[in-house]
């Protein structure tokens, strides 16, 4: 409190000081300083815009040849008091270090201007440099002819192009790629190869190190010569003889040897067969199980992307606000609309890596082989969706709502969720791409496939700690666990023993059999992750192989079937009628299903509950049935479910549901 006092009483003298026309310079005489000029020589004679500047100057000064003479003075004081303190230790300890504050103060204060002018001689100067007024040009009004113009911005989002690349089964970016790469499938395929073959021999060399443990014998070693016996007992006392030698001589070549297998199967590399290389031969490549983990991670990882990306995708579609979804062919429309009256189309990628034109095989399904270039073709992904989220035509896809279409049940002067609630009522939607129903598919496989490979991974390191452990269970074989037989030989004159050599269990067999035990279990298991198990078709039942060799390329032609070829179909066929328009389920809703059942209930497969998403009834009949084999199959079991479980929760609209994110190509009318 005291120093905020002195603080305020030091900064009111000051502004005391420096107050206008510094009358007090008039009245007081100020000493006068080298290096500036005291007040009352300059403060009816300087410019008004250098009076500061100079004030401060003499102050500074000022303060500096003050500061210098009390410092001049403590040196003086320190050394008068060194002097006098003659024979008292402490007094002259204190009188140095008054010498050497002194000192070091004035050093200080002498080297401060030095310093300054040599960083900026402006620093020493403290004079203001007078402003200069800037001359603003006055802005001429620019006249732009941007409202005019017919505009449209619409975001490209490709969920069709992301199912195919998480999935990829074929290169499709070039025809001729001038790096050779395989595709993700294979990669996937060549990884679980290896790493079978790789754990499969880790495990059998594990086996060879467990039964040369049990092959250690004590017999095998050398009983002490002596006997000692005090007195004529039945037995030898055995802290007095040792069996010596190695008990497992024998085997040691194979142990050592073993163990350097293990070594290269894990961390220095031998040869893995059943690989595709680059040019799509099979050949055996050098690999390590540590190498193989890497892969592994890198492409979980990869997958994790597509997948995030893919879930993105279907939140686009989700939150496009009504009316302005649009497809491949409409924005082609959009665009030649647009530029025919001097507009603008702006497409904006979301991923400039998903390209929606691209190479395919002749043949669909597409499999991993090689293509030549000459069996591609040059394809679009009609999966491909649009929200146009700013422009001055958008108009241009939609039925005119106004009296003009009393066909309708419009007056004119509805809101637009009232329009198009009556004109749902009205339009018939033709064809449907099933992507709410592919989509999630796709999702759940593809993390049942992370799911399973992380679970690879993990075991594989549970794999290496217990090689690890087996080979230093191992090394604990030795003599010390064995004991000398000493059969006693008794007379009334000798008392002497008979050595019958060694016995026992020189290996911790019980330790040795237990890590086997638990290295086996790890084989079974990364076995039924990448086989599977026979049973029924389950998530934990069904293999990576499978998933691979059967699902991946039945779910790209499931794609290109129920969701490219329907909105191809759709748009070509009909967007001379100027009337078609996609919707998705909850924009359809009063309209009706190419089933000719009216579209009402729309549901999700997981909604938000307390910050967390929870499965939906709707959402479970997906679980239980997403590894069905095809959409048909999927389809039946979804409603067969729907159908159980609405009796099930007595809910009418279960049975009914669609889900959200299927596509409908309805026909809304002239305009």
């Amino acid at each position: 409190m005291k120093g905020n006092k002195q603080k305020l009483f030091f900064t009111l003298i000051l502004l005391f000081l420096l107050s206008a026309n510094f009358v007090f310079a008039l009245e007081i005489t100020y000493p006068r300083v080298p290096g500036a000029v005291p007040p009352q020589d300059f403060i009816n004679t300087a410019p008004p815009e250098d009076i500061l500047a100079l004030y401060v100057k003499y102050l500074v000064n000022l303060f500096i040849w003050i500061a210098g003479i009390l410092a001049l003075a403590g040196l003086i004081y320190g050394g008068i008091l060194y002097l006098i303190s003659t024979g008292k230790p402490d007094r002259m300890v204190s009188a140095k270090n008054q010498i050497s504050a002194a000192f070091f103060g004035l050093l200080i204060l002498l080297s401060s201007y030095l310093v300054l002018n040599t960083i900026n001689p402006q620093l020493t100067e403290l004079k203001l440099e007078p402003l200069e007024l800037i001359e603003i040009e006055e802005q001429q009004e620019i006249t732009s002819p941007v409202a005019e113009i017919s505009t449209s911005i619409d975001p490209e989002s490709s969920p069709g192009r992301i199912i195919e690349k998480i999935f990829e089964t074929y290169i499709s970016e070039y025809p001729e790629p001038a790096q050779k790469w395989t595709p993700r499938i294979m990669r996937l395929k060549n990884n679980t190869n290896a790493t079978k073959e790789i754990v499969e021999r880790i495990t059998n060399q594990n086996e060879t190190l467990r039964d040369a443990a049990d092959d250690c014998r004590c017999e095998d070693t050398d009983p002490d010569p002596e006997c000692p016996i005090f007195g004529c007992s039945s037995q030898c006392v055995p802290e007095y003889g040792t069996c010596t030698c190695d008990p497992c001589e024998d085997v040691r070549d194979t142990i050592q040897s073993t163990e350097q297998e293990n070594l290269n199967e894990i961390y220095i590399g031998t040869t893995v067969s059943n690989q595709m290389n680059v040019d799509w031969q099979l050949e055996t490549i050098p690999s390590t199980l540590i190498e193989e983990m890497i892969k592994t991670e890198d492409e979980v990882r990869l997958l994790k992307e597509q997948l995030d990306r893919l879930k993105r995708a279907e939140k686009y579609i989700k939150e496009c606000p009504l009316r302005s979804l649009h497809s491949y062919v409409q924005v082609l429309d959009l665009r030649k609309s647009i530029e025919n009256v001097g507009g603008t189309v702006r497409k904006i990628d979301f991923w400039n890596d998903v390209n929606i034109i691209y190479y395919m095989p002749t043949e669909v399904p597409p499999r991993y082989k090689p293509i030549p270039y000459e069996e591609k073709k040059y394809v679009f992904d009609f999966a491909t969706f649009y929200c146009d989220v700013s422009g001055v035509l958008e108009q241009a896809f939609y039925p005119v709502l106004s009296p003009s279409a009393g066909a309708a049940g419009l007056t004119g002067y509805e809101t637009e969720e009232e329009a198009d609630e009556v004109l749902s009522k009205t339009m018939a939607c033709g064809t449907e791409a099933v992507f709410g129903d592919l989509s999630d598919r796709v999702k759940r496989i593809t993390q049942l496939l992370i799911d399973k490979f992380e679970k690879i991974v993990e075991l594989d390191k549970k794999l290496i700690k217990k090689t690890d452990e087996l080979q230093r269970a191992i090394s604990e074989c030795t003599s010390k666990r064995c004991w000398r037989i000493c059969v006693p030989f008794c007379t009334n004159t000798v008392n002497y023993c008979v050595n019958e050599g060694c016995s026992g269990e020189p290996c911790p067999m019980g330790k040795i059999n237990g890590i086997f035990d638990d290295i086996r279990e790890i084989r079974d298991e990364i076995g039924f992750l990448i086989d599977g198990r026979d049973g029924d078709v389950t998530p934990e039942n069904i293999g990576i192989i499978t998933l691979i060799d059967e699902y991946a390329p039945q779910l790209l032609e499931e794609l290109e079937k129920t969701i490219r070829r329907p909105m191809k179909e759709c748009f070509f066929e009909d967007l001379e009628k100027k009337g078609t328009v996609l919707f998705n389920c909850s924009q359809s809703k009063g309209a009706t299903n190419p089933e000719g059942r009216i579209i009402l209930y729309c549901c999700q497969t997981e909604e938000t509950q307390n910050g967390t998403e929870q499965r939906t009834p709707f959402g479970d009949c997906f679980e239980e049935c997403y590894l069905e084999r095809n959409q048909e199959e999927h389809r039946e079991c979804v409603n067969l479910c729907l159908v159980r479980s609405a009796s099930e929760l007595n809910d009418d609209q279960l049975a009914k549901c669609i889900h959200e994110l299927n596509l409908y190509c309805c026909n809304a009318g002239e305009y």
